[in-house]
């Protein structure tokens, strides 16, 4: 697990984005430096704010080249409704990316990712993934240890076979033409087969 340190008054939000870049062409400051956003709303709906998920509100993604892991002032979370997928902040300071972001978390991540323009492999030692997992366009297999995904997996455009061990799928599974048997060891599937 990284060696990150958050203060007291700070907790973790998590997000994915361009190489820095952003929804829109906003570019964040540079790692362990604040950035502020420049069209701060404390209104609750999409925009006006930096964007990303937490351990309570990880539904929703975007597709990005780096994962990035930030720093966020507790009282300044705000969560945007009425989908509560995400939260937004005036503020973040990232503290890891890619790899070092995602071994934060240990062998559970506990956030929804979409891996479809991100060009590296999980870490070996993931076992679980606490949101939905998009794969179209992920061109690494999926950890073997990977045992179970929380909400929606989904597979289309998706070439590798989905590893042996995995049981459980908390939400929708979209095959969509996906290439491979599903595991046999594969017991629960949380919401329709598609």
């Amino acid at each position: 697990m990284a060696d990150i340190h958050f203060a007291p008054d700070e907790t973790w939000m998590f997000r994915s984005d361009d190489d820095g870049r952003a929804y829109g062409g906003f570019t964040w400051a540079p790692t362990h430096e604040w950035t502020t956003a420049p069209d701060w709303s404390p209104r609750p709906l999409y925009g006006g704010g930096l964007h990303g998920q937490s351990a309570r509100y990880h539904g929703n993604t975007r597709p990005g080249t780096r994962l990035v892991l930030c720093a966020v002032k507790t009282s300044e979370i705000v969560c945007i409704e009425p989908s509560r997928d995400q939260i937004k902040v005036p503020r973040a300071r990232i503290v890891a990316v890619n790899d070092e972001a995602l071994t934060f978390f240990g062998n559970h991540v506990p956030v929804a990712l979409s891996l479809g323009k991100y060009a590296h492999p999980l870490p070996a030692g993931l076992t679980s993934i606490g949101g939905a997992l998009y794969l179209e366009g992920y061109n690494y297999p999926l950890p073997a240890g990977l045992t179970s995904v929380g909400s929606t997996l989904y597979l289309e455009g998706y070439n590798y076979p989905l590893p042996a061990g995995l049981t459980s799928v908390g939400g929708y599974l979209y095959l969509g033409g996906h290439p491979h048997p599903l595991p046999a060891g594969l017991t629960s599937i949380g919401g329709a087969l598609y």
